[in-house]
């Protein structure tokens, strides 16, 4: 009962070891590198404040925001009503305004059958997408994401849009906001057309804006949040640290190989998601794994041979040093799928286990120059005999990837 209970006890380990690990290093990430950076915020006697903001990168348009004077001191929340608008300076500002909200969902499955936007008014602060004679702001909320317009400093106004069904089925799509900004902008060069194809999104609308304000003679300012590269691709050699016991129960017999050092490759890919500023990332490769290990004893002697091909899997968290360079953590799982081990000794001859497995996967390393990338990833506990319950296996592997970054 021994050998059974110890593989039960170690696959809910392995479960535990990935869920505290994610919750360590993702808790921690959510907290410890929301970049302060350089900012602005302008009070309501106008007075602007130089200092540091915490860019938290919002998916929705925020209420409020944390502010430090300096890098030293401990942070403080600004309010809505405290401020008339704030800047991360070049990628993201807001300002606020009391404009009608327009509060209509665009949910396919909770559209209603009325073309009429559900305004009211609400105190927010605007996403500025581009400054100009003619400048674009961005409302996201739970429900819709809605566009307004300002011309020559005028009143902001909300570009009308809404999506609404037809017969409870059909849905169809109210385009005011086509012949609003036909009627607000004059430009010879802009054909009629042009005005009448825009699609309600933000690249389109963004690069329209910037169109009309050289067409109004007006220079543009665009806030972009800097986004770095949205995948790797790497290859490189691996070297692999392992190190083999097994307890064969039935023989009443335990081999203990000790530790051998292996050399693979490895390729990864590296893919950023949007949450924490783009610094979390899932990763998923294949690298290929060979060793073999002979014992000898008073008893008897025992022999293995592995090969197999892994399926590393799960998500990376970023500390960024500079632009180029950054530290990071990361958890997951391994799937071996192709396992080929070969075991026998002078009391069993030739046992052969092919059994996909998977481990937990834990590891860090360095990304130097967006070029290298330098990583440790440990197995703690990696099963090949899965078959034969009365063997117990225990193998512990280490490896160390210097992997370089494919051009594409």
């Amino acid at each position: 009962m021994t050998v059974p209970f110890v593989s039960f006890l170690r696959a809910h380990l392995k479960i535990n070891i990935i869920v505290i690990f994610f919750l360590g290093i993702f808790s921690a990430g959510a907290f410890a590198q929301m970049s302060y950076e350089a900012g602005y915020y302008i009070d309501n006697a106008g007075e602007k404040v130089e200092g540091f903001i915490k860019n938290v990168d919002w998916k929705r348009n925020p209420k409020d925001f944390s502010f430090k004077k300096s890098l030293s001191e401990s942070p403080r929340t600004l309010f809505i009503e405290d401020v008339q608008a704030f800047e991360v300076i070049d990628q993201i500002k807001y300002i606020r305004r009391l404009i009608l909200v327009d509060k209509s969902t665009d949910y396919r499955y909770q559209l209603n059958d009325s073309m009429v936007p559900e305004n009211e008014y609400d105190e927010v602060f605007l996403r500025v997408i581009v400054e100009g004679n003619a400048s674009l702001y961005e409302l996201r909320t739970n429900y819709n994401t809605r566009f307004y317009v300002s011309v020559n400093g005028s009143t902001v106004e909300q570009l009308e849009f809404k999506r609404f069904k037809i017969d409870n089925h059909d849905i169809e799509t109210n385009d005011a906001y086509q012949d609003q900004l036909y009627e607000l902008i004059v430009c010879s060069s802009i054909d009629e057309d042009r005005f009448f194809s825009l699609e309600y999104t933000r690249s389109v609308l963004e690069d329209f804006f910037i169109e009309m304000n050289t067409c109004l003679g007006s220079s543009s300012k665009r806030y972009i949040v800097q986004k770095r590269e949205r995948y790797n691709i790497m290859i490189g050699p691996r070297l692999v640290y392992n190190s083999l016991y097994i307890n064969d129960s039935n023989a009443h017999r335990s081999y203990d190989f000790g530790k051998s050092m292996s050399i693979s490759f490895s390729a990864e890919l590296e893919l950023f998601l949007p949450y924490y500023n783009n610094r979390m990332a899932f990763f998923i490769g294949v690298s290929h794994l060979e060793f073999e290990f002979e014992h000898t004893a008073d008893f008897g002697y025992a022999s293995i041979k592995h090969r197999s091909i892994s399926v590393p899997a799960g998500l990376r968290l970023s500390y960024y040093l500079s632009e180029k360079s950054r530290l990071f953590l990361q958890a997951g799982a391994s799937y071996t799928f192709k396992n080929n081990t070969y075991f026998k000794s002078d009391y069993r001859n030739n046992i052969t286990e092919t059994t996909p497995v998977w481990n937990v996967l834990i590891g860090s390393g360095i990304v130097i120059s967006d070029q290298i990338n330098v990583q440790v990833n440990v197995e703690p506990w990696k099963e090949f005999f899965m078959v034969i319950r009365t063997m117990d296996l225990d193998y512990t592997s280490v490896s160390l990837t210097t992997s370089y970054h494919l051009p594409f």
